[in-house]
C-alpha cells in the first residue's frame, strides 16, 4: 500500500479548480495523516484564515510554493542595500562599498 507524501507539519497548498478559490486560504498545515479512504491518501489540514479543519485526499495537494501565483513576491525598494533597482554595479559607481 503507498505511503503518505507529506508528513505532519509540512506546509502545503490546496489545488484549486474553476469555480474553487483556495489560492486565498493558502497555505495550509498538515495537521494530521488519515486513512486510506479506498485507493486515495487523506490528510487533515487547516489554515490559519479559516477556524475549521479540512479533509482532503492527496491528489488535492501540493508543496507550497510550487504553484504559480505562490511563490513570495518581492517589492522593489524593499532591499536593505540600496533605491529600487539599484544593483551591485550602480551601487559601486555611486561610491557605495
Amino acid at each position: 500500500m503507498a505511503s503518505h507524501l507529506y508528513e505532519v507539519g509540512d506546509v502545503v497548498s490546496l489545488n484549486f479548480h474553476e469555480g474553487q478559490f483556495f489560492s486565498k486560504l493558502n497555505p495550509f498545515t498538515v495537521e494530521a495523516q488519515m486513512p486510506h479512504l479506498g485507493t486515495d491518501l487523506q490528510y487533515r489540514i487547516k489554515s490559519k484564515s479559516e477556524a475549521y479543519r479540512r479533509v482532503v485526499a492527496e491528489h488535492q495537494l501540493s508543496s507550497f510554493g510550487s504553484q504559480p501565483g505562490t511563490m513570495p513576491i518581492i517589492l522593489m525598494g524593499t532591499s536593505p542595500a540600496g533605491p529600487a533597482g539599484a544593483c551591485d554595479d550602480d551601487l559601486s559607481a555611486a561610491g557605495r562599498p
